[in-house]
């Protein structure tokens, strides 16, 4: 573009300078390259006053989410199973997950993808969950529900723990997590859940979070006639399927004083093995009856205790 009485576009529309061409254009490489320029020197001068080891750490701390979203990415892509159209349709992840949908009513694809199980959960009604297993189940068919979920355990091969074995699902608008489970079969290590929808599932033992003890004497434990002998009351155990006992004890009290040289009370058994408890059929003739207790403790191998308690009388007479 030709400029009379100028030599920058600056000074033509300052001086009102004109043109001689019909259509003139801006030579904007010449009116905007300054200041291109003046505005990358202040970025410069602003990135020289920050903190280089700031910009090292937030660049590492890109990389590394930049590549967790890359390995997420390419796990999804991997787990990916076609999911076809039709009535009971059966989809198998290379994860051990399978699932069965009563109808898919449009394609997709479906993937299960493992997640960090976490540690113990604690749920109502004094249990406790371990989890072993967790996956994100996701589809993009359309499909309509039961959805029956099942998920391979091999790990555990203990026919007991299996049997505590739960499916959890994750339900609802804050995650409550509810006990799915709709069979099991430890000859193949299968656990299964049966669902209407699709979300994070999670494989679980489920216990009571403490040792159990059994074979206390009943309720009323009376002994009758007190003729001086001893009777086998209770043969008490104590177990915990999930981690193993630690120790486990029983002793007997009595609210009188036994004879000389005479053994009230015999409990047999050591270690962690039961016991049997045997009491005298006997009472003081001045007293008002004699009560025995029976105390069981039990610890597991992760510190948890339990104790239980249970009486056994010996009336004075029928009376009592």
């Amino acid at each position: 573009m030709a400029l009379t009485g100028a030599s920058t576009v600056a000074q033509a529309c300052m001086g009102g300078v004109s043109t001689d061409e019909t259509n003139p254009k801006l030579d904007l490489d010449t009116i905007l390259s300054p200041r291109l320029a003046n505005m990358q020197a202040a970025i410069t001068d602003m990135l020289g006053r920050i903190d280089q080891n700031e910009i090292v750490e937030y660049d590492d701390t890109l990389d590394s989410t930049l590549q967790s979203l890359e390995s997420f990415y390419d796990s999804k892509v991997a787990n990916s199973v076609a999911t076809p159209t039709g009535s009971n349709v059966h989809v198998q992840s290379s994860q051990g997950v399978s699932l069965d949908f009563a109808a898919v009513l449009q394609e997709g694809v479906t993937v299960a993808t493992p997640t960090d199980p976490g540690g113990a959960i604690g749920v109502t009604g004094g249990f406790v969950l371990t989890p072993q297993l967790a996956f994100t189940v996701e589809t993009s068919a359309i499909y309509s529900g039961p959805i029956i979920a099942c998920f391979s355990v091999p790990s555990i091969g203990d026919p007991l723990l299996f049997d505590a074995l739960k499916v959890l699902h994750s339900e609802g608008s804050t995650g409550t997590l509810v006990d799915r489970t709709f069979s099991k079969d430890f000859a193949t290590r299968t656990i299964c859940g049966k669902t209407d929808t699709l979300s994070p599932f999670i494989v679980a033992l489920k216990e009571s979070g403490v040792p159990v003890i059994a074979g206390l004497p009943g309720s009323p434990c009376s002994l009758w006639p007190p003729n001086n002998s001893l009777v086998q009351v209770a043969t008490v155990t104590a177990s915990e399927q999930l981690f193993g006992l630690a120790s486990f004890n029983v002793k007997v009290t009595s609210n009188e004083l036994s004879d000389k040289g005479a053994s009230d009370v015999v409990v047999t058994g050591s270690g962690l093995q039961p016991r049997s408890v045997f009491l005298r059929a006997t009472r003081l003739g001045n007293g008002s009856g004699r009560t025995y207790t029976v105390t069981a403790t039990a610890t597991d191998l992760r510190g948890h205790s339990t104790e239980a308690q249970a009486t056994c009388t010996v009336p004075h007479d029928r009376r009592r």
